[in-house]
């Protein structure tokens, strides 16, 4: 019976070591193992006409603020607001790999249409974190069409492949829900979009 209570607490301390592991940290240092060489840059197009208008706002605008008063009778207001909690430009973000397996190569060579889509976190909802957006004038994808094969030189010697990267406009906001002035729910949330800016890059492993 003791052994079997030894086992069993080693196993729950074994689990919750392995909980302790920062997975995010993890991902990070793998990606420091690689690097960008050679690469071009392309003007993509907005998939919704968007002549990317991004409009902007400071720390502390409001972003969009609506008032319900369809449940008034009843005695029921709700009102919605984003308060813009500030903005980054993030550049040349690796949105996707185009090639397979890591390869020995001298050159690569691509034509397809390549998308970057947007996102959204924190704590967001998608009703809401689409509402921003749109109120931003911010894009929700943008592809970049190349017409004709575009080459890229390699270093032969070192293991590589071929990215598909773009800018990122990134608007972080404050979200509050009230009901009769009284808060009901609130968070923090981000939407990130593309930019027209994109790029394809060669890839390696250092």
């Amino acid at each position: 019976m003791k052994n079997n209570i030894k086992i069993f607490t080693s196993i729950m301390l074994i689990m919750i070591l392995i909980s302790c592991i920062n997975v995010e940290s993890f991902a990070y240092e793998q990606e420091e193992d690689v690097y960008r060489g050679e690469g071009l840059h392309f003007k993509g197009n907005d998939d919704d006409g968007i002549s990317f208008i991004r409009r902007m706002r400071s720390v502390g605008d409001i972003i969009f603020e609506e008032t319900d008063t369809s449940g008034a009778g009843s005695g029921i207001v709700t009102t919605e607001k984003a308060i813009s909690t500030g903005e980054n430009l993030i550049k040349k973000e690796l949105v996707k790999y185009l090639t397979g397996s890591w390869a020995y190569a001298n050159e690569y060579a691509w034509k397809e249409d390549n998308t970057a889509t947007w996102t959204y976190g924190g704590g967001a909802e998608y009703s809401i974190a689409d509402k921003v957006r749109l109120s931003l004038g911010l894009s929700r994808s943008v592809t970049t069409s190349y017409g004709t094969e575009i080459k890229i030189p390699a270093e032969s010697g070192k293991l590589s492949k071929l990215g598909f990267a773009s800018d990122f406009f990134e608007q972080n906001y404050y979200y509050e829900f009230k009901v009769n002035g009284t808060v009901d729910k609130s968070y923090n949330g981000y939407t990130k979009t593309p930019t027209e800016d994109s790029y394809l890059f060669v890839y390696y492993k250092k």
